[in-house]
């Protein structure tokens, strides 16, 4: 496949910003899930700009999960905060 210069520069942004994301989310930063939110709607527009139709559903399915773990972590933590404050 012949992916023009400028859909490379986009897909090495992707690369690199869910690489962010998984440091983040080793430390367990939540600022992981936007970082990979971002990353994966890259990654969803590069997909549709190469006609990888599989790949779209595969990010779109990971950018789902992201946002309901972030919802859940967001949610931890206010819970965590209140267990030390009672």
């Amino acid at each position: 496949m012949n992916v023009p210069i400028y859909l490379q520069y986009i897909a090495w942004c992707a690369s690199g910003i869910s690489v962010v994301g998984v440091l983040l989310n080793a430390y367990k930063n939540i600022w992981c899930w936007p970082v990979w939110c971002i990353g994966n709607s890259i990654w969803i527009y590069y997909n549709i700009a190469t006609d990888q139709w599989p790949q779209v559903i595969l990010w779109i399915a990971f950018t789902i999960a992201n946002v309901f773990a972030w919802y859940k972590w967001s949610k931890d933590e206010v819970d965590n905060f209140m267990k030390d404050w009672l």
